[in-house]
């Protein structure tokens, strides 16, 4: 009898751990449908890229560029006073700098400080650039773009242009496309 428990105990003991996958068979309408939803995605994810190409540009080859003022001292003399330090803002008519038996420099624009190129007690002639002002806040974008996709932009067109060094995106307007030497441009403007 005792013989008899242990082989029921044993049998029962190697049932509980067969696993219940062992006897399931991959039937063929499983494998016709998992190869469906395969094809579906594929075709889903090669559509999109489809449709990213024909409505999307993207470049690498772009600059940022604006109005770049380079002021000179009109005459020649000792730089007597900066006014300005690089990266400072500042206002059109705003006193820059002034050169002993000529008049100040002023910015002729609103903008930034963007170079300072002689000191106070160089020497300047007057056709020697004392420093250079930008116009911050109208800056554009000009990007080479190849001529197979020049198609895709035009001229009033909205675009969103990511700046790696702002670390986010802006949206703007292609203002102007236009043929130089053998590449295209498009200047968006912000």
């Amino acid at each position: 009898m005792a013989t008899n428990a242990t082989n029921k105990e044993t049998g029962e003991y190697e049932k509980d751990f067969t696993p219940k996958t062992a006897n399931r068979k991959i039937s063929r309408p499983m494998i016709i449908a998992a190869v469906i939803v395969i094809l579906l995605a594929g075709l889903g994810i090669g559509g999109y890229f489809m449709y990213e190409g024909s409505f999307y540009y993207q470049t690498d080859n772009a600059k940022v560029d604006t109005v770049i003022y380079q002021l000179t001292a009109n005459a020649s003399g000792q730089l007597i006073r900066m006014y300005v330090s690089q990266g400072e803002q500042v206002k059109a008519g705003q006193v820059l700098a002034q050169v002993e038996k000529g008049p100040y420099v002023r910015s002729p624009i609103d903008g930034t400080v963007t170079d300072v190129k002689l000191q106070q007690g160089d020497y300047a002639t007057a056709s020697d650039v004392i420093l250079v002002v930008a116009k911050t806040t109208d800056m554009y974008i000009t990007a080479n773009v190849k001529k197979t996709n020049i198609l895709k932009i035009q001229a009033g067109q909205s675009v969103s242009v990511s700046l790696d060094a702002y670390g986010r995106s802006f949206d703007g307007v292609v203002e102007d496309v236009n043929t130089v030497t053998s590449t295209k441009l498009f200047r968006f403007s912000h």
